[in-house]
């Protein structure tokens, strides 16, 4: 649960530094757009599962 108020915080963070509104272009289907809010999930959820791992050891 913790992982989804953080994916929830990055998208908001991104939203607000892009001079246009991310959930209208995806709600017009903006491929783009939508290309690069995935790309931002990934990358969280990379950098999240890295500091999962390096917590476990």
């Amino acid at each position: 649960m913790q992982d989804d108020k953080l994916f929830v915080i990055g998208y908001k963070m991104f939203d607000r530094m892009t001079p246009f509104n991310t959930s209208k272009q995806l709600a017009e289907k903006n491929v783009a757009v939508g290309v690069v809010v995935g790309s931002i999930f990934v990358g969280l959820g990379i950098a999240i599962g890295l500091v999962i791992g390096m917590a476990l050891n």
